[in-house]
């Protein structure tokens, strides 16, 4: 499965871990990256998520699924809320590890995208 978010024209940030609240999707962005830098926050924003399958079926050779969410992308800036979000972090990707155990690194900050509008689409074909 690939998770990516829309930057501009040419550019595409690609992250693995995504927590899903309502209507909001929440996201750690490394503010090291290149491509940190070419992010509008604060404007609409596209994140997809597409998953590719081969079928073993002579009708049905492969299916693709995905879904495109559109919205606002936005920093958190509400450490009540960064807080809130590190803590599902941990309990949904690292259980294991204790509150006091589980560190983000500092380059890492929360994004939020505020969803408007999610297509889905299924194709199959041969």
């Amino acid at each position: 499965m690939l998770l990516q978010c829309f930057l501009i024209r040419t550019k595409f940030i690609r992250f693995r871990q995504i927590l899903f609240i309502s209507t909001k999707y929440f996201v750690y962005l490394d503010k090291n990256e290149e491509a940190f830098e070419s992010i509008k926050f604060n404007s609409p924003a596209s994140f997809s998520i597409v998953k590719s399958e081969k079928q073993g079926g002579k009708e049905i050779t492969y299916r693709l699924k995905s879904i495109t969410i559109n919205g606002e992308i936005r920093i958190v800036d509400e450490q009540k809320l960064i807080d809130q979000i590190k803590e599902m972090y941990r309990l949904k990707y690292s259980s294991r590890l204790s509150s006091d155990e589980y560190e983000v690194p500092e380059n890492f900050i929360v994004c939020i995208i505020d969803t408007s509008e999610i297509k889905a689409l299924i194709e199959e074909g041969n």
